[in-house]
């Protein structure tokens, strides 16, 4: 039983960390792409 318990954890953990990391590179990645293209954005254009 406590093996089976030990297994069931460690396949969560093994699941759970990479989907959660992932999540976190996604954000990371369009901050990143937010802080890029902030430099194309033409104020002129927006303004009436």
């Amino acid at each position: 039983m406590t093996k089976g318990m030990q297994w069931g954890i460690a396949s969560l953990l093994f699941i759970l960390v990479p989907v959660l990391g992932g999540v976190g590179s996604f954000f990371v990645f369009l901050s990143r792409r937010g802080k890029a293209y902030a430099a194309f954005q033409d104020p002129e254009l927006f303004k009436e």
